[in-house]
This record gives structure tokens, sequence and C-alpha cells, in this order.
């Protein structure tokens, strides 16, 4: 089977996406008999370092870069990159006449709108993460695609009672982690002399970005109320307003490094704002699989998103924005380190499900299923 990944995204990139593309090739591609190709466009702003060295992946896929993306002329660069899309696809139709091999069209986000039009000629799948804000754009989208992937099983449900999606085109299946990242065991102890941090204090670890559905606030009015022992780290792309003397913004910080700060931590905190959709129902975010493999326990809060993944037995779940509730839940991991080791313990045991190679592993099986049983 030919796979060709075809994403509107600047890759490299520090964001996530471009993270979970990279991991998703690499577990297409080690599976037997899968050919894949990654299409993307050119980019003035693209990171010089090379894709495989950035996100660690192997070098098993072809990446092709076409057209190319300006943001100061966004709807013209985007014109030329989706006529370098069609003509590309077109080649790919014409030079499989005669091979007849499977090819599937593999995407996500808004560009399945204009690659539905191909479904004459590629079978379509569609990756949906977060939810589109127009959704009437995707009528036809739902009709000609042969199948969708969703992170959450909230917008599974909602696809097929809302928008009238026959369940066997749809999988629902999370997002996931590199396993390999964690496998190295480092103390507590030992993280925090690689990476330089007091041994003394209470850490506490958030990843992540500041999105305003994020719900970040409520962890930066909490580093108020905390005593000095403790000491709270802001890893991602994160402003500093609202913290105090108790708060480190780290900044970017690639996956390898990001597993030795999660190692350091005393507890993870995971935050959602219940009053964004974003946060309630569509997020699948891969910091919270890196979390539950660190084998350090998690804070999160008590969102139908996060509950597809994490329960009562793996995390201390909490009521988004309710700064007290945190400061309970951080103050009964510190003071009951057998409590926190037990949720961490099962947390760990329960990430295993959610690598990239098993994901990987049961969409090419819902692929194919729905195009070759």
């Amino acid at each position: 089977m030919k796979i060709i990944y075809i994403a509107n995204a600047r890759i490299p990139t520090e964001k996530a996406h471009g993270l979970q593309i990279a991991k998703m090739c690499e577990a297409f591609a080690q599976s037997k008999n899968v050919d894949l190709t990654l299409l993307i466009p050119k980019r003035k702003k693209d990171l010089k370092q090379d894709l495989f060295s950035y996100y660690d992946v192997e070098k098993i896929f072809k990446v092709k870069r076409i057209g190319y993306l300006n943001p100061k002329f966004y709807l013209l660069s985007t014109f030329i990159y989706l006529c370098s899309v069609q003509l590309y696809l077109i080649r790919e139709f014409l030079k499989n006449i005669k091979r007849r091999k499977k090819i599937v069209i593999y995407t996500r986000g808004e560009l399945v709108i204009f690659l539905a039009n191909f479904s004459l000629f590629f079978p379509i799948i569609w990756e949906s993460h977060i939810k589109p804000s127009k959704m009437w754009l995707y009528k036809n989208v739902f009709k000609r695609v042969a199948g969708i992937v969703t992170v959450t099983s909230c917008y599974y449900n909602e696809l097929a009672q809302r928008h009238g999606v026959n369940g066997e085109r749809m999988l629902y299946w999370p997002d996931g982690v590199n396993l390999k990242s964690f496998k190295r065991e480092f103390s507590k102890d030992e993280a925090r002399v690689i990476l330089k941090l007091p041994k003394n204090k209470k850490i506490i670890v958030y990843v992540g970005s500041d999105l305003i559905w994020k719900g970040l606030s409520v962890l930066k009015k909490v580093s108020h109320s905390l005593s000095d022992d403790y000491l709270i780290l802001f890893i991602g792309n994160i402003s500093g307003n609202g913290i105090n003397e108790r708060s480190r913004t780290i900044g970017y910080k690639k996956n390898k490094e990001v597993a030795i700060y999660m190692k350091a931590a005393d507890a993870l905190i995971l935050t959602g704002d219940i009053n964004f959709k974003e946060a309630r129902y569509y997020t699948s975010p891969l910091k919270l699989f890196e979390y539950m493999a660190s084998d350090r326990p998690i804070i999160a809060s008590d969102l139908p998103s996060f509950r597809d993944v994490l329960n009562n037995n793996n995390s201390v779940l909490v009521e988004s924005n309710n700064a007290e509730s945190l400061i309970q839940a951080i103050r009964r991991i510190i003071n009951n380190e057998d409590f926190g080791k037990r949720i961490a313990t099962t947390a760990h045991r329960n990430v295993e499900k959610y690598s990239w190679d098993n994901r990987a592993k049961n969409i090419l099986n819902f692929i194919n299923e729905r195009l070759y049983a």
C-alpha cells in the first residue's frame, strides 16, 4: 500500500501537530508493505534543521515539498500550493494506471475540503482533531471520504449523531506517545541534577501552550497560594504574565529534554477550561500521554476529553478552573507519596496501549477493513 500523507503545515515546527504528523508517518512506514510519502509545502520560515533529526524519526519515508506558502501572500500562495497538490495527484493517478498499486491519501485539517474532490481517484482518510468551526463546509467531505479518524469519543459520537456519519466509516483512537523517549530510567534527583534544578523544592511541571482554552490561568493563580518550598515550571511557548517568584517559564524544549523535566517533577499538571468546547470535547493532547509514560503523578482538569484516557485510578481529576481544588490535589500528592506512586504506576501501565506503533497499526487495520476487506 502506498500512503500519500498530505499536510498543509510548516514542518518542522515547535508546535505539537508537527511532532504528531512526523511520528505517525514513521509508525505507518514501519509497517510491512507500506510506502509513505509526506507531501508538505515549502515555507518561507522553515526551520533549517532536517525533519528526521528534528523529530528523531527514522528516515524510512519520503518527504516531498511542493508549491510555496508565504504568510504575506497567503491566498495567492495557498492557491499555488493547491494547484501543485492537484498536479502531483494527477501524475500519481496516471503513473498508477498500469501499476495498479493501492494508493491512499491520508490528511488532517481543513485541506480535506479540497482533497475530497479526488475521492473518485483515490480513497481518502481524514484524521480530524479539533472540530472545525464551520461544519457546513464539510458536508461534501462526510459523503466522499473513505474513513474518518477522530481523537476523542465525544467527537466520534457527535459526527455519528448530529452529522449522520455511519459508525463503520469512523475510527476513534486517541493520540499517542513515543515510549522509547521514556525508556531511560531517571530518578527524580538524577533528572534534577541534569537540569540543574533544586533538590529541596517540590516541583510542579506544566508542558504545553497558553492558548486560552488550555485553562492555564488557574495554575498561574495557584502559584501565588503555594509556599516558598514549591517551584512551578512552565515548559513551552508560554507568557510570563501572571507568574511569581515561585514559578519559572522554561520556553520551548525538544521532546527528549521535556522527558527529563517530567522525570524531575513531583506532579504533572494538565489543565483545560471547561467553558471552551475545544477543551471539553475535542482535544487529545500529546503531553497527556507523555505524562503517563513519565511515571510521575498526574493532576488533570475533569473534562470528558481527558476522561477518554484518564480516570480516578491513574490520575487526580479536579474541577476545571477551580484553584482551591487544584491546590488540594497538589498537596494530596506531595503529602501522600505512596498514593502518588500508585496512580503514576497505573498510568504508566495504561499508556502502553497508546504508542505511535499501536496507533498506526489500528488505523491501518481500519483502512484495510474499509477498503480492501
